[in-house]
């Protein structure tokens, strides 16, 4: 097989296996960083490889050779060469030029494009299932009260595939909110939380994306306007970064949490700030960490991290005043559920949280989930660049 036809069809692989749209899936994209892919979704795709092209054992190498989509494919032309014993034609390797003058637009292999009858790229639009009853109305379904200050208002819930952003999301669809599930590592993930916000009779679409990446939450924003329609409230929970001691700490470490956690916050909350403004305004609530304002073990940089999300929240909340969109932000202390679980040595730094807090009893992502909602409320109306401490107590007791 010729290298760039190699290339292409790892290319659809890649695209089958992930479902993401074709365009964002070029040759250089980098797996983790620019499609969400991680190891085990990548060992799957490996392994779907070496089935197609019939190889003794799943292709494997050093994670740097599996960077990108470009080098998977130089990879498996070297294994499918060095089994025909001749060697492998160049072209495909990071760096190459496609052959024959096949150029490459915008990152993207000329002609090789998916999309909808509308002209969209295939994938960035809000996903909904194709046959469904229409949603119980607002004050009917499992949690609504009639008249609540959330009943019928969509709401933007960033990186809500797990975790407390799952937890956020699918509280919003009891409340009787319209939920935009957002996730990127996962899409299956994301559109199983919003299946079940539909399922428990609230309405719930999905959107897939970076708030890391300023062209998927160009697409991500696109998408709602043209496919919601509307947008009133907007909560920045996506985060990323590493827990760890500061002296293992790199600079891109570093620039990814800082990228995603503060940059990606921001971009996210203009773009939403003009949607809100049709609707005559709204609300922005922002997580954080009681790590901002204290110690935490492992918590270094993401401590200094967060504490510059509450310092732009603070921004936010005065230039975003003349849209009438509030911006709060929520600072959770250590809880119990999907972080803490997988945070260092936590079979050890558990229980030690736990006998610094009045009570003896980490929040839950329950508890952190409400006072979000309290913010949203209609009661919150006048609170401003506030930053609200839901930690039980700990931060008391340093």
């Amino acid at each position: 097989m010729h290298a760039h036809d190699l290339l292409e069809h790892v290319r659809s692989v890649f695209v089958r296996m992930t479902r993401y749209p074709d365009e964002v899936v070029a040759p250089d994209a980098d797996l983790e960083q620019d499609l969400g892919i991680d190891s085990v979704k990548r060992s799957e795709i490996l392994a779907a490889l070496s089935a197609e092209f019939a190889l003794p054992g799943a292709l494997k190498a050093a994670p740097d050779e599996l960077r990108t989509v470009a080098r998977v494919a130089d990879l498996l032309a070297r294994t499918l060469a060095a089994r025909a014993g001749a060697a492998p034609r160049s072209g495909v390797a990071d760096g190459g030029g496609p052959p024959n003058g096949v150029g490459y637009a915008n990152g993207h292999v000329a002609g090789h494009g998916a999309g909808d009858a509308s002209g969209h790229p295939a994938g960035y639009g809000v996903t909904r299932p194709d046959a469904r009853a229409p949603a119980a109305p607002a004050a009917q379904r499992p949690g609504a009260v009639a008249g609540a200050s959330l009943a019928g208002k969509t709401v933007l819930v960033t990186g809500s595939s797990r975790g407390l952003g799952r937890v956020i999301a699918t509280r919003l669809g009891r409340a009787g909110a319209r939920v935009v599930v957002n996730s990127f590592h996962s899409r299956d993930d994301g559109e199983a939380v919003a299946d079940e916000i539909r399922g428990a009779g609230g309405d719930a679409v999905h959107v897939w994306g970076s708030v890391a990446n300023a062209a998927h939450v160009d697409k991500l924003f696109e998408a709602i306007a043209r496919d919601v329609g509307e947008l009133h409230h907007f909560v920045s929970n996506a985060s990323n970064g590493r827990f760890g001691p500061l002296e293992q700490t790199t600079p891109e470490h570093w620039e990814l949490a800082f990228r995603t956690n503060v940059i990606g916050y921001h971009q996210c909350a203009v773009r939403a700030a003009r949607l809100m403004e049709r609707q005559g305004g709204g609300r922005i609530v922002a997580l954080s960490s009681n790590g901002s304002a204290r110690y935490l073990e492992h918590f270094g940089a993401m401590g200094a991290v967060k504490a510059a999300v509450e310092s732009l929240t603070r921004a936010l909340a005065v230039e975003l005043a003349p849209r009438n969109v509030q911006v709060n932000c929520v600072a959770a202390g250590p809880i119990y559920g999907h972080v803490t679980s997988s945070y260092p040595d936590h079979a050890r730094i558990l229980p030690y949280w736990e006998s610094r807090t009045p009570g003896g009893r980490l929040c839950t992502e329950e508890d952190v989930a409400e006072a979000v909602l309290l913010l949203l409320s209609d009661g919150a109306r006048r609170i401003n660049g506030a930053t609200l401490t839901v930690d039980g107590g700990g931060s008391l007791c340093v």
